[in-house]
């Protein structure tokens, strides 16, 4: 059996087997009041999960902005720590924030969320480009004033 495959033709290995962000974004509330995401986590306990699963050969992480309102990218963020180089996070914003921006990383591939079936037939056309160039990422961060 396979314990990698590439991620789309950009020449990016993942694990066979990723890891799913969404349960670690704990809870949310859209702004009507209605929950989201999962209720309470323990963060701790999310931490050791991710810092667990490359020591078993888990390098693909999927995660999103409307995980707990970016909670999960925070938690995700914070336990790759000094080992970010390590893994490949796929990411899709389009709810909160342009949230894949934190990963800074050539291995970081943007993937829009969507809330039609236009939008995701446009952004699917996106991702024909890859991910960002070390300039477009220079821009962003001008743009956000970092």
């Amino acid at each position: 059996m396979e314990t990698t495959r590439p991620l789309g033709r950009g020449g990016i290995e993942v694990s066979a087997l990723g890891f799913g962000c969404w349960a670690i974004g704990g809870e949310g509330q859209a702004v009507d009041g209605q929950p989201l995401g999962w209720g309470r986590v323990d963060d701790e306990e999310s931490v050791r999960a991710v810092r667990r699963a490359p020591d078993l050969g888990v390098t693909f992480f999927d995660t999103a902005d409307a995980y707990g309102a970016g909670h999960s990218e925070r938690v995700l963020g914070r336990a790759l720590g000094k080992r970010r180089a390590d893994a490949v996070v796929a990411t899709k914003w389009g709810n909160c924030a342009l949230a894949w921006l934190w990963a800074r990383s050539p291995r970081a591939v943007p993937i829009p969320g969507f809330r039609s079936v236009a939008q995701a037939q446009e952004n699917a056309g996106a991702l024909q480009k890859g991910a960002l160039t070390d300039a477009q990422l220079t821009e962003v961060d001008r743009l956000l004033g970092r």
